[in-house]
């Protein structure tokens, strides 16, 4: 594999503990012992109260790259910007919480092109413990299965669509700017970058477990669980109004998304009543109920650029 194609590997973070330092160290070390052999690691630093090049200070390895952001572009904006430094065309996002198994380049970097992004199936693990399997060396090639580009109801029940954050995911540069990049008006910007590319791009899943995320107590997604229970029902209803709008959509398929949302409307709307004296999941739903509407006659302008447009 000397001729293989050059990967870039970047990790995002934001370092708001010693912990959380560790914790990045512990990812670019992995990221590091892939079997691939043409790469390079980027970890983009999003101006947090610890840095990134101090965490990583005791890793001296010419692949690795620190760059720090002058100031704080959230989560969505430390992801586009991080491709600015890196050096090569196939871009593989990682969080800095995540692991890569060790042959996931080698297993990934043969099926993606411009129009192909991959996905591969992932399990969470605990943080202060180490992935089983994830040094583990294939004996076969992993199965794989192929969804052709556009809108299909299966969108919402493919088995890894719920799991394609950033780090399950290896696109090139070129595809990553025709797809529009990761849209800040979301707060799932990753999921709803993922099915903007089912739209418009070919999708290969990997089946076989190549990512593994860490779990732990602080993260925002847990704390927004608990504190918040229509925080992805909520967030979703950004991406299946903005599919809604799509001029490629036929009246089909408009007419079965259509009454998905309104299905799931319906749903949500029962969950209050599940814990009556919850103050927070009455202002949940209120929070839901008002974006719900919000996007029901907002103009399309409001979903910036489409599939199709």
């Amino acid at each position: 594999m000397n001729n293989a194609p050059a990967v870039s590997i970047y990790i995002i973070t934001y370092l708001d503990s010693e912990e959380r330092g560790e914790i990045l160290k512990r990812t670019c070390e992995w990221a590091l012992a892939q079997r691939y052999p043409n790469f390079e690691v980027v970890v983009s630093d999003n101006g947090g109260d610890y840095a990134a090049k101090d965490a990583l200070a005791s890793i001296q390895d010419a692949r690795l790259k620190v760059c720090t952001n002058e100031e704080n572009a959230g989560f969505t904006g430390n992801i586009n910007r991080c491709l600015k430094h890196c050096s090569h065309d196939l871009i593989k996002p990682l969080c800095d919480d995540d692991l890569l198994h060790l042959d996931f380049l080698s297993a990934t970097v043969p099926l993606v092109n411009d129009h192909t992004l991959v996905v591969v199936d992932v399990e969470k693990f605990m943080l202060e413990t180490d992935p089983e399997g994830i040094e583990q060396t294939f004996r076969d090639l992993p199965l794989t299965e192929t969804r052709n580009a556009g809108y299909g109801a299966d969108i919402w029940n493919l088995s890894y669509a719920n799991s394609c954050i950033p780090s399950a995911i290896l696109f090139t540069r070129k595809l990553f700017h025709e797809i529009g990049e990761f849209d800040s008006n979301t707060i799932l910007s990753d999921w709803d970058f993922f099915v903007e590319t089912c739209l418009c791009k070919k999708v290969v899943h990997v089946k076989r477990t190549l990512c593994y995320l860490g779990v732990w107590d602080g993260s925002e997604t847990e704390v927004a669980l608990r504190e918040e229970p229509f925080f992805f029902p909520r967030e979703s209803l950004y991406t299946r109004f903005r599919i809604l709008r799509c001029k490629d959509l036929s009246g089909k398929e408009r007419a079965v998304l259509m009454f998905g949302l309104w299905k799931n409307f319906a749903w949500q709307s029962l969950r209050p009543f599940k814990y009556p004296f919850s103050r927070v999941y009455r202002a949940g739903y209120v929070e839901y109920f008002k974006k719900f509407f919000g996007f029901v006659w907002v103009d399309k302008s409001a979903f910036g650029r489409l599939s199709g447009d």
